[in-house]
């Protein structure tokens, strides 16, 4: 059963069209989708950076305040030492302030364990700090040897080992922050490459199941058609009882000019009189073959 030449050319234009339509709803739905999830993954991105930054900015302000302390133990200037010391309160208070913004942050509980630990050694190295900041001080104005030897010995063995953890921590969260970035990166590349190829895949049969529509539909009007004409002419050139096969579902109309009592021949050649009275020329009776034009033409002549 040939299914599809029995369907109306109207039903197979409309076909035609659903299919394609049905390609652009689905190349449009996977490009918002696609769209949508490259938006969060951004988001993502960019929440990461800035929570790096955060990070990145505690771990050079915890190590500056180090370096604050070092420099108290050697100075001999009161003005100067008095500015490490402010350098140091002041810096102290910035890594307070970016652990409040990183912990209202989306992070996960690891990272938040990780931040909790880090500000509570944060907060012991401040109070050990501002004791060797004090000492310093008394160093400076009785310049002893024997403060400033207690003072080294509080530093080194006191305040140092305060150091190591809380600068390990933050260290590990820069560095998994930057994984996870390089990650997300990584699966938003393969995301867009993986739905690249699917919209490809898409458009391509989409494409070629309208190219072969197409072609299809035209075989079916231009077909008929042909063999219609092609009998025509033989009707035209006196073959009365030429016929043509056309397998449609189309809604024919018996010709008014069949009646009873007509040959085969008088009834086709009525009805194409029907449908066009100047293409044949007028039958014969008892029906046959009609003179072909070439005939009448060579009679004429005679």
């Amino acid at each position: 059963m040939n299914f599809w030449g029995d369907l109306k050319v109207r039903t197979k234009m409309m076909t035609l069209v659903m299919i394609s339509c049905l390609g652009l709803v689905l190349v449009g739905s996977i490009g918002m989708i696609n769209l949508s999830r490259m938006n969060q993954e951004e988001q993502t991105l960019s929440d990461g950076i800035t929570q790096t930054a955060v990070l990145q900015d505690l771990k050079n302000e915890f190590l500056t305040m180090r370096l604050d302390l070092v420099y108290l133990l050697s100075l001999k200037d009161t003005a100067k030492a008095k500015e490490k010391t402010e350098d140091f309160e002041s810096r102290a208070a910035a890594v307070r302030k970016g652990v409040q913004f990183y912990e209202k942050c989306d992070i996960e509980p690891s990272e938040r364990r990780k931040i909790q630990d880090f500000r509570a050694l944060f907060e012991k190295y401040v109070d050990q700090g501002k004791i060797l900041a004090e000492k310093a001080a008394a160093i400076q104005r009785a310049v002893s040897a024997e403060a400033l030897d207690e003072a080294v010995s509080f530093a080194t063995g006191q305040l140092a080992p305060l150091y190591q953890k809380p600068a390990k921590l933050v260290a590990e969260l820069v560095d998994a922050h930057l994984k996870e970035g390089v990650d997300v990166r990584k699966a938003s590349a393969a995301d867009f490459q993986h739905t690249r190829r699917i919209m490809l895949a898409i458009i391509l049969f989409v494409a070629l199941g309208t190219f072969v529509g197409g072609f299809l539909i035209t075989n079916s009007v231009v077909g008929p058609l042909k063999e219609v004409f092609a009998t025509l002419r033989r009707v035209a050139d006196g073959f009365l009882g030429a016929r043509c096969t056309v397998v449609s579902k189309e809604k024919r109309v018996p010709s008014p000019l069949a009646g009873e009592g007509q040959g085969e021949g008088e009834v086709a050649y009525s009805e194409l009189m029907a449908a066009s009275p100047t293409l044949l020329p007028p039958p014969v009776k008892g029906g046959g073959m009609l003179p072909s034009r070439n005939c009448g033409m060579n009679l004429c002549k005679a």
